[in-house]
């Protein structure tokens, strides 16, 4: 694991920050984590909690706003680094590594049926991208992904086994 852990990471290392910043660490703290069935309750609740930087939506939908690049019209915008969820990362989580993240999500009970503030879905903010000011591009082939994980997901959030 990269030296960001000196120790076994703990669930409160595992956040939507990390992920914007160092997908790679958050892929293999969530790994570490994923096999302590002691935390599994805990890591859920972590999975799914509803940060204000990701627009109140949990970590498989911040996950969602960060791959693929981020489209033109927001990278000439005159932001701020930090004014808003992305910034960090305006080339975007590689899909290979993306999807492995959000299977790893899912898989440890993320919440791939839940809605952000604006009370939309992944697939809509997904199928929409043009409805959000910074929506991605090139993540056609992750966007797939999502899609069969989503349609295949029971009322539970959770895919069948």
């Amino acid at each position: 694991m990269d030296s960001y852990f000196t120790r076994q990471p703990e669930v409160n290392q595992l956040t939507v920050t990390l992920l914007e910043n160092r997908p790679e660490v958050y892929y293999e703290v969530l790994k570490s984590l994923s096999k302590n069935v002691s935390e599994r309750d805990s890591l859920k609740k972590k999975l799914n909690e509803k940060p204000y930087e990701t627009w109140e939506s949990n970590h498989v939908f911040g996950l969602c706003r960060l791959v693929g690049k981020m489209n033109q019209e927001a990278l000439d915008g005159d932001y701020e680094v930090d004014s808003y969820y992305g910034s960090r990362n305006k080339e975007g989580i590689d899909i290979e590594l993306a999807t492995s993240i959000l299977k790893l999500i899912v898989d440890c009970g993320g919440d791939i049926l839940d809605r952000d503030y604006y009370g939309n879905s992944i697939l809509h903010y997904l199928s929409y991208p043009e409805s959000s000011r910074f929506y991605r591009t090139n993540n056609e082939e992750f966007v797939k992904v999502v899609k069969s994980i989503y349609e295949s997901t029971g009322e539970e959030g959770v895919p069948p086994s």
